[in-house]
């Protein structure tokens, strides 16, 4: 009888145990957070990185690059490059002093200023996807063109995932005409997170408008140079080896004005650049060495990221491809190349060509992202959210992707060996008791501070599956994603402030949307 009375305690206390460890649905925040460290995935050996960047400075020395402004020109030759048949020309010699006064590491503190994060040191941050033209309507499940409440929308989703440490544009506001569209994108997504955010600027002629804007949110003129929370993204080349001029002209007005840069060049395999991936590494590198001496000519020491940014094609149809292992080696590859020179680096992984989310936009999502984390990227955009090649948004997929960047940053926090985690007095205890782990309490312990908890990712057995219904996870996400922007109205932007802004500029972003019930988010023809 006293058997029997034992086993049953026993049952009884096991069934206390798993009830307990199944209530265990949240993890330590330390699990995954922003600015972990990578850099363990290594493609290139030593000798193959000296070759690439030293091949690149070749490049520099014997091609240079055509399509340069006066004032780089000027510059460029009082430094000692040459100038031949229009096109610059840069010795090694200013390649190694750049990369000598470079930065090499600096915060960015978002208007929330415990949102921030660390560029370089192989520190890893994702960003989700950026100017993707269409979004995908959350209530009819149909493509349609991007409107400013529309990235409105998205910005306020994203300021709600933490596994994105900081916010790209995710769409092209494309009501808004060229002489609203960046003062609006940047008013619209700083008033809808409080992390750090980057945006492009198109033309010189905007670049005091947006500025002046982030001074306005700061708190004054010069606010905003002291304390970024905006990177500015600048494309500076066209590949293969040409300046993009109007470009440069806005990089130039933002390095003099002390706001930190994305340099990115951006070519394309085999068709914008070399179709080797080694060619393709050795262009791309040349053209963000360009980049990196010509801003630490003008500021010596100056933020910004190098950007070596190669995409990736189909050679079958020569369509740019974002999802592909090419694209995923060229980006770790990329990366890593930054990190042995020191410097703070861009790259954009994570996407998919997919059109839809299904197997292949989930695939192609965790290889990129996990490839390049891995690398120890710093800036790590279009990683959330973005489908058809960065060509289309869709809201509960940002979520999905929100939760499958926690499995990655799980990987990429790696084993902690301790005298505590290798569990020595832990596994002579349970030899000696009952037999497994389940119950101990190392294990209710660790549940929270070793292991990481998707929130969609379905793990019941087949029967509990069934008996609750065959819930669809991506069901879960969009009424997630729908409980976000139906209820999230946050006001990084202070009342007194935005009213003044709306004084200053033609703000096109009604207020009333920018509260709780006044409409479905992301439903087309509503406002």
């Amino acid at each position: 009888m006293t058997d029997v009375i034992a086993s049953k305690t026993r049952r009884s206390g096991r069934s206390a145990k798993r009830e307990a460890r199944s209530s265990t649905t949240s993890h330590d925040p330390d699990i995954v957070s922003a600015s972990m460290p990578g850099g363990t995935y290594r493609p290139l050996t030593k000798k193959e990185l000296d070759t690439i960047i030293e091949t690149a400075k070749r490049t520099l020395a014997e091609y240079g690059l055509a399509d340069f402004t006066p004032s780089m020109r000027e510059l460029f030759l009082a430094s000692g490059a040459t100038i031949k048949n229009d096109r610059i020309f840069i010795p090694h010699e200013m390649v190694d002093a750049a990369l000598q006064t470079a930065c090499k590491e600096f915060e960015l503190v978002g208007l929330d200023d415990t949102r921030k994060m660390i560029l370089g040191g192989e520190r890893v941050n994702f960003g989700g996807n950026s100017y993707n033209p269409s979004v995908r309507d959350i209530a009819t499940d149909e493509f349609r063109n991007a409107s400013l409440v529309d990235l409105y929308d998205l910005t306020r989703l994203e300021d709600r995932l933490d596994n994105f440490h900081y916010v790209r544009i995710p769409v092209i506001a494309q009501d808004m005409g060229p002489e609203e569209f960046d003062l609006n994108s940047a008013y619209a997504v700083a008033s809808a997170t409080g992390k750090p955010f980057s945006l492009a600027i198109s033309f010189e002629q905007y670049v005091d408008d947006v500025l002046e804007l982030f001074d306005m949110i700061a708190g004054g003129p010069g606010e905003f140079a002291k304390k970024p929370f905006c990177m500015v993204i600048g494309v500076h080349v066209v590949p293969p080896m040409k300046f993009a001029y109007e470009s440069c002209l806005v990089i130039e007005k933002l390095v003099k004005a002390g706001v930190p840069v994305i340099m990115h060049s951006a070519g394309m395999l085999g068709a914008t650049s070399p179709a080797s991936v080694a060619g393709m590494l050795v262009q791309s590198t040349a053209e963000a060495l360009a980049g990196l001496v010509w801003v630490n000519l003008m500021k010596p020491g100056h933020p910004m990221t190098l950007g070596i940014s190669p995409l990736g094609c189909d050679m079958r149809t020569g369509a740019c491809v974002m999802g592909s292992a090419e694209h995923a080696l060229l980006e770790a590859a990329a990366a890593q190349i930054s990190n042995y020179l020191g410097l703070p680096g861009a790259q954009l992984s994570g996407s998919t060509d997919s059109k839809t989310i299904d197997y292949q936009a989930g695939s192609e999502k965790t290889l990129n992202a996990l490839a390049i984390a891995l690398a120890g990227a710093n800036h790590i955009g279009i990683a959330g959210g973005g489908f058809a090649a960065n060509m289309g948004m869709i809201a509960e997929a940002l979520v999905m992707d929100n939760d499958n960047l926690g499995n990655v940053l799980r990987v990429l926090k790696g084993v902690e060996v301790t005298e505590e985690t290798l569990s020595f007095d832990t596994i002579g205890e349970t030899i000696a008791g009952e037999g497994h782990y389940l119950g101990h309490s190392d294990t209710m312990r660790l549940m929270s501070t070793e292991y990481y908890y998707p929130e969609f990712a379905d793990r019941d057995a087949i029967g509990d599956w069934e008996d609750k219904g065959k819930p669809d996870p991506l069901d879960l996400a969009k009424a997630k994603a729908e409980d976000i922007m139906g209820s999230h109205f946050p006001r990084y932007i202070p009342d007194e402030v935005d009213v003044a802004i709306r004084a200053r500029f033609d703000i096109k972003l009604p207020r009333e949307v920018m509260s709780a019930g006044t409409r479905r988010p992301l439903a087309a023809g509503t406002t």
